[in-house]
């Protein structure tokens, strides 16, 4: 494991002064790195959609990744651990389906007789969940394999337990729905969605506001912020006032029927300086002028003048 790990490390290490994402991924695909090389491509696709060096590596790359997970598959099935492979097998699947990829000659073959033991195992699995007292394990297994029970073409067998199981929800949505009064908000919350999952929606009732919330925030501020030459510290002071409320209204401490207003009061004591010393070059040189004589208008002599420049602008 730790020469493996340095080997990973050496090959990172070797591209990573290389400015090419493509190549890097090259680099990673030759070390069989197939999710690495995956996402290098991924972001030199983000960078030119038109990459096709990119296009291919990334196409290459995945078939891999689905061809190795295909491998675990069979590997966890002969192991017995069924429900390892099915999970796994949802994994390839979703990724296919995010991907919109299609299995192709031995792979497609692999992966459909996998599917067929993958098929049976989930309606075995369906079958036991269906015989139990709890409704929400079956709609969990449901979740979780649903791109399993697509594929298999199982939608029909899934919802035929639904009679069965919607006699339990029901059950347990009117045992929740007895809870439901006066500052229990929360569980009204998830009593109203539990039973609307279940077809059987509630109509539910508590007090008119929730003391345990706030339905507002008021800041108080004492600032005392100086500036010299810029507003860098108000505009980040400005900002985090803007996060801050933004955070407070998609928490949990925000409801529109809370019982009172949130206070706080904010200190901020800043000052701002900034300190810049410009130098500025010149340049002296030496330049022989033609002038009219003073004394005679029809005649010039040559005489030296003395001028300067700023370097990047001398002639």
């Amino acid at each position: 494991m730790i020469k493996k790990t340095a080997i990973i490390i050496a090959i990172l290490t070797a591209i990573s002064g290389c400015k090419s994402l493509v190549y890097k991924g090259n680099k990673l695909y030759e070390a069989g790195m197939y999710r690495q090389a995956a996402e290098y491509y991924s972001q030199a696709l983000a960078e030119d959609p038109e990459d096709l060096e990119a296009k291919q590596g990334l196409t290459l790359a995945r078939d891999k990744l689905i061809d190795k997970g295909l491998i675990d598959v069979r590997m966890l099935r002969l192991a017995n651990n069924y429900t390892a492979a099915a999970t796994r097998l949802e994994e390839i699947v979703r990724n296919q389906a995010e991907w919109q990829m299609k299995p192709n000659g031995a792979m497609a073959n692999t992966q459909r007789e996998e599917l067929d033991y993958a098929r049976q195992w989930l309606l075995d699995e369906a079958g036991s969940l269906s015989n139990t007292p709890y409704p929400d394990r079956f709609k969990l297994f449901e979740h979780n394999h649903r791109h399993l029970i697509s594929n298999a073409q199982l939608a029909s067998a899934m919802s035929s337990y639904y009679d069965t199981l919607s006699i339990q929800a029901q059950k347990k949505c009117d045992t929740l729905a007895k809870q439901v009064s006066g500052q229990r908000f929360y569980l009204k919350s998830f009593t109203e969605k539990y039973c609307l999952a279940w077809q059987t929606p509630k109509r539910l009732t508590v007090d008119k506001q929730d003391s345990s919330r706030y339905f507002a925030m008021n800041i108080r501020e004492r600032i005392d912020i100086g500036l010299r030459f810029g507003n860098s510290i108000k505009g980040q002071y400005g900002t985090f006032i803007s996060d801050l409320n933004a955070t407070f209204n998609n928490s949990l401490w925000f409801y529109n029927q809370g019982a009172q207003q949130l206070s706080l009061t904010l200190y901020a004591d800043a000052d701002y300086y900034r300190v810049s010393n410009q130098h500025i070059q010149r340049k002296h040189y030496q330049q022989e002028v033609e002038r009219t004589d003073p004394h005679n208008p029809d005649k010039t002599h040559t005489t030296e003048v003395t001028r300067e420049c700023i370097p990047s602008h001398c002639l």
